[in-house]
C-alpha cells in the first residue's frame, strides 16, 4: 500500500515566477516569528508558533520547484516533540493558461503519525487560505499562536493558543481567554480558568492560554468546561 503523504493543490492568478518569489515570503502568510528569509539553495529558517519550533534548510529551487527540509524541531504539543525532523515541504508549480498550479505535498507527514489530523487542519488554513489569499491579493493571514479546539459534545470551540509573553497582535477585538490545563495534540481537554481579554493574558497556571473570539452563549459553555460539566 502506498505511503499517503499530506498533499493540497491551490491555483492563483499569478506566473509561476512570482508565485515561487510569494510563498518565499514566508511572513507573509505562514509565521509572524521566522529568523531569516531564504534565497537559495542551503539558506536556513525556523518558524515559531509559541513553544513550538522547526528548523528548515532549502532543498531544492528551481524555476517551478522547490523543497524545504526539516533538519530539527520541537512541536511541544506532540509527545514525540521531534516528529517532523526529516520530514519535507514540496512545492511543486506549473502554469495552466492564465493560472498558476501549485501541488504541495509534506512528505513524511502520513496517516500514521501522531500529527496528522492538527497538522493536516493547520495546512488547510495556512496553504489552502492564507497562502491562497496572499498570491492572489496580499491578503495572507501569518500565525504567531497555534490553531486548537475543544470538544464539547454538540459543538466544537476554535481558537488559538499563545504562551505566556506572546502579543497575539493575529486576534483583535472581543475575546475570551482560557487559561489551559491540559492540552491533547491540539486538542485542549481542561481549563484552570475563563476570563475576558484585556490585550495582556495577566497571571496563568498553565503553560498556554487560548484565545477564542467571544460571542454570545460562548463565557456560558467555557464556563462549563472549566467546571468539568460539558455535556
Amino acid at each position: 500500500m502506498e505511503t499517503q503523504n499530506y498533499n493540497t493543490q491551490i491555483s492563483v492568478g499569478i506566473p509561476v515566477s512570482q508565485a515561487i518569489h510569494g510563498i518565499l515570503n514566508i511572513k507573509g502568510w505562514w509565521a509572524q516569528d521566522i529568523d531569516s528569509a531564504p534565497k537559495k539553495i542551503g539558506d536556513t529558517f525556523t518558524v515559531h508558533f509559541g513553544n513550538t519550533w522547526a528548523l528548515f534548510e532549502v532543498t531544492a529551487l528551481s524555476a517551478n520547484k522547490m523543497a524545504w527540509t526539516v533538519t530539527d524541531c520541537y512541536l511541544d504539543l506532540l509527545q514525540n516533540v521531534h516528529e517532523w525532523t526529516g520530514t519535507s515541504l514540496l512545492f511543486d508549480l506549473h502554469a495552466d493558461k492564465d493560472v498558476s498550479v501549485i501541488n504541495i505535498t509534506h512528505q513524511g507527514l502520513t496517516p500514521d503519525k501522531e500529527c496528522f489530523n492538527d497538522c493536516r487542519k493547520g495546512w488547510a488554513f495556512y496553504l489552502e487560505e492564507s497562502l491562497f489569499a496572499f498570491l492572489n491579493k496580499q491578503q495572507g493571514q501569518p500565525g504567531a499562536g497555534i490553531h486548537a479546539w475543544i470538544d464539547m459534545g454538540s459543538e466544537i470551540l476554535k481558537g488559538k493558543l499563545y504562551v505566556p509573553g506572546q502579543i497575539p497582535t493575529e486576534m483583535k477585538g472581543d475575546l475570551l481567554l482560557l487559561d489551559v490545563k491540559q492540552t491533547k495534540g491540539e486538542q485542549v481537554l481542561a481549563g484552570y480558568a475563563m476570563r475576558s481579554f484585556s490585550g495582556e493574558p495577566g497571571q496563568l497556571s498553565g503553560k498556554y492560554f487560548m484565545l477564542m473570539n467571544n460571542r454570545p452563549g460562548l463565557s456560558e459553555l467555557l464556563q462549563q468546561f472549566v467546571n468539568g460539566t460539558v455535556n
